[in-house]
């Protein structure tokens, strides 16, 4: 199967007209273009329509940004369709700071000032706050549903208790292994060879190569 890129460079080569069309993407950031396989491909003759979106969404205003996290981003490339060992590839395409690693279906990520380290496992259904940078090292595995938040606000008064939004980064270091439904706070920092349990809510910092479990989670022991 043939990455993004590659499919990008193939329909260069196939259709000269492609390169025109590219350079003249409307303002919805998106343009559909057919992309054909040369007949000595070992399948023949395939059609494929290319959903090539605009590096500079940041332009468009908040509404066409949020329309090509949720349609792309969260959309076509958290689906099953293609395998999980080229899914980073298509998410490094939409501008994703990722390298070699394994991405499950379902994941959503909410901005993409996110860096994924090489040999990471992210399972199924992880979400990924990205309003402040992420940072996950690499070999570092995220089990099923885990949710690492960057967004947070401050206690508002008595009339609303949702005071002034403040984002805060999160960074878990190499070699960790966080566990199924975890949830990670904003402003946390996971040491590297650190274990989070399953169902805990990381609220404070966590010490290198140690153990955390419960709701807040504490120190269990040191590894």
């Amino acid at each position: 199967m043939l990455s993004l890129r590659e499919v990008f460079r193939e329909a260069e080569s196939t259709d000269t007209t492609l390169v025109s069309h590219w350079k003249s993407i409307s303002s919805t950031g998106m343009v559909q273009a057919p992309v054909t396989r040369g007949p000595g491909s070992s399948d023949g003759l395939v059609h494929r329509t290319l959903l090539v979106v605009r590096s500079d969404m940041h332009s468009a205003g908040p509404y066409l940004r949020q329309m090509r996290r949720d349609l792309v981003l969260n959309g076509l490339m958290s689906s099953s369709v293609g395998p999980d060992l080229i899914r980073w590839r298509l998410l490094k395409l939409l501008g994703l700071d990722i390298e070699n690693c394994v991405v499950a279906p379902g994941l959503f990520v909410g901005g993409t000032d996110i860096s994924i380290g090489r040999d990471c496992y992210i399972n199924y259904n992880v979400f990924l706050d990205g309003s402040a940078p992420i940072t996950i090292g690499a070999r570092t595995g995220l089990g099923p549903q885990v949710t690492i938040i960057t967004g947070t606000h401050d206690i508002g008064g008595p009339d609303n208790r949702i005071g002034q939004p403040k984002d805060l980064p999160v960074k878990i270091g190499e070699g960790c292994w966080i566990g199924a439904r975890c949830t990670i706070l904003p402003g946390v920092t996971i040491g590297d060879g650190c274990v989070v349990a399953a169902g805990a809510v990381v609220a404070c910092d966590c010490e290198p190569h140690t153990f955390y479990a419960g709701v807040p989670a504490v120190l269990k022991k040191k590894l």
